[in-house]
């Protein structure tokens, strides 16, 4: 089924209302900063000009023993009498962030980062005597056997859908807003489990969805190919999305209702194991006569048993792709 998901408590029971795919996912919650110090209001005396200062003034200054200036002061200055306002300091650089489309040194840092905590399946080799997290050394597959649509993703200095993911996962396990961005609080997190040596509790999981019929999903974990199982994808008036997408939202069940593309309404209580990865297209399990071919309005569909067994190795962050058929 396509669905837009009702914003309520993840692995929780919901209900959705059917509203095409116009979800936006994610609320950034590492995007701000805090103000930034306040501006120093300095003030410096200034004297007035020796030539219009008159003898008299001068002794009768010198005898009641004021320092005191005139209060003309200085032609054009706003203030006190006799006073200048400093120029506010510069703001501060916005704190770093990085996101989708980001490149450079910076993002190969980030990524040996999350490759030294285990959430990207990738080994970072530093140079010769240097630190661990040094650039300048050598990146290889943490496993042997790498699906090509894994590989295809990678690069070691932009922050591609497979740094985002990564990202996804280390904010859901440290608790933070899940949207994909390395702000302060994920770089802070990041160089804390470094110190402590903490990993990544999930290992990594990559799904991958064929609509070449017989249409089928499989599911890679650590290096193998873990679970296989024919589903359904969505009918030609209402297909599934091809691409790469992480899951941002998941629901231990839920009742979906919404109206077909025939304009029939439908509700569908209990439907279990959900994962969003796109709008309101999900991987989950429902119950069909036959699989393996289109069915359904967007999602993936899978019998239940084959379902369960998916559950547990999915999370928020997991990469669901979908592949058309000219892509076989």
């Amino acid at each position: 089924m396509k669905y837009a998901p009702v914003v309520a408590t993840s692995l929780t029971l919901a209900v959705l209302a059917c509203t095409g795919c116009g979800v936006t996912p994610f609320t950034s919650g590492d995007a701000s900063s805090g103000p930034g110090p306040s501006p120093v209001n300095n003030t410096v005396a200034v004297a007035s000009s020796a030539n219009q200062t008159s003898a008299s003034s001068r002794t009768q200054r010198d005898q009641s023993g004021s320092n005191s200036v005139g209060t003309s002061g200085v032609g054009g200055l706003s203030g006190p009498a006799g006073s200048v306002q400093a120029a506010p300091p510069p703001p501060p650089p916005p704190p770093p962030m990085y996101k989708l489309g980001s490149s450079g040194q910076k993002v190969e840092q980030l990524q040996i980062e999350l490759a030294e905590t285990g959430y990207l399946p990738l080994t970072y080799t530093p140079p010769t005597g240097g630190e661990p997290t040094q650039l300048g050394g050598r990146w290889t597959w943490t496993y042997p056997a790498i699906p090509r649509g894994l590989a295809q993703l990678w690069n070691p200095t932009t922050f591609t859908v497979l740094t985002e993911s990564a990202v996804m996962t280390f904010e859901q396990v440290h608790g933070l807003a899940v949207d994909g961005i390395a702000g302060p609080k994920v770089l802070g997190a990041l160089m804390h489990d470094l110190s402590a040596h903490r990993k990544s509790p999930y290992g990594f999981t990559f799904v991958m969805v064929s609509t070449h019929l017989p249409e089928q999903l499989e599911l890679w974990h650590n290096g193998a190919v873990v679970v296989k199982t024919p589903v359904n994808t969505g009918i030609p008036a209402s297909p599934t999305v091809t691409g790469t997408y992480p899951v941002y939202l998941q629901y231990r069940s839920q009742t979906m209702s919404g109206v077909d593309p025939s304009g029939h309404p439908y509700r569908d209580p209990g439907v279990p194991y959900v994962s969003y990865f796109y709008g309101g297209e999900a991987v989950h399990g429902f119950v069909r006569s036959a699989y393996g071919y289109p069915q359904s309005l967007g999602c993936v569909e899978l019998p239940i048993s084959a379902a369960q067994q998916v559950w547990p190795y999915m999370h928020l962050g997991t990469l669901v792709q979908i592949s058309s058929a000219s892509d076989a």
